[in-house]
């Protein structure tokens, strides 16, 4: 295969190469995205979450593939690749094992600008997804809408009473926001349970990040889906010295660290 299909001169640019494994690869990743987007109506699923599903496998197939190159390049062994999900995964394991392998989890991670969503059938997982609503997007609306500074909206959102807006007020404007996450995030579960002609059922939500512990999350997932959800606490099968730690700061910041405790305790085989 001639590695440059065409090349021409260009004002100012000077040579202008198209090369051949670029071209090639453009071709088959708009014809994948185009098939699957077609199948999808064919069998009744949401063309758009189909459409979104295959950006993000390009995206991340293209870092991993030259995250891989610089690898080989610099004759190392790769011994993992680590992502958000896998991680979550790991803590889900170490806190829960019983339900880990013996129940179908959605485990979502509400973090500050993107929501993982994993979800892991008796052990094995099935479907990831990144979606881009997490805490910026709920401080920005709230921002907006109520008209107040960043820092405020920040405070309200985590708890802090201020006098920008009665409690009424804003339990109404945050309803809104989670509304939005949740139907998201039920498109991707609709996906799930329709991609087999098994049925697949949802048992068991686990909710981790900084809004997990927002006002009324875990009963508007449970009110949403009809699904049991709670709040994932990592520390949970981690033995933890109280008087080095504040046992209630201990728990209120748990959510957070789900990611991080699961990257420190996954296995690395010998």
């Amino acid at each position: 295969m001639k590695p440059v299909l065409y090349f021409f001169d260009a004002p100012l640019l000077g040579r202008v190469e198209i090369p051949a494994y670029f071209t090639l690869l453009t071709i088959g990743f708009g014809l994948a995205m185009w098939m699957t987007w077609r199948e999808s109506k064919r069998i009744k699923l949401d063309p758009e979450l189909i459409l979104d599903a295959n950006l993000w496998m390009v995206v991340w197939g293209i870092i991993g593939a030259r995250v891989l190159h610089v690898i080989a390049q610099a004759r190392k062994n790769l011994q993992s690749i680590e992502v958000d999900v896998f991680a979550l995964q790991n803590v889900l394991e170490v806190c829960t094992p019983e339900d880990f392998s013996g129940k179908t989890i959605a485990l979502i991670n509400i973090g500050a600008n993107i929501t993982n969503v994993v979800i892991v059938e008796r052990g094995t997982p099935q479907l990831f997804r990144d979606l881009s609503l997490g805490g910026f997007f709920f401080t920005e609306n709230i921002r907006k809408e109520l008209s107040i500074p960043f820092e405020e909206a920040e405070k309200l959102l985590k708890g802090i009473p201020g006098k920008s807006a009665t409690p009424d007020q804003f339990a109404n404007l945050l309803s809104m926001n989670v509304r939005d996450l949740l139907d998201e995030i039920e498109k991707t579960f609709s996906f799930y349970e329709a991609s087999e002609k098994r049925e697949r059922k949802i048992e068991q939500i686990v909710l981790s990040g900084g809004l997990a512990n927002v006002q009324n999350m875990v009963s508007a997932f449970e009110t949403k889906f009809r699904i049991k959800a709670e709040v994932l606490n990592p520390f949970r099968n981690i033995r933890v010295d109280d008087k080095k730690f504040d046992a209630v700061y201990f728990t209120d910041m748990a959510p957070i660290f789900g990611v991080a405790v699961g990257l420190a305790t996954r296995k690395v085989e010998k």
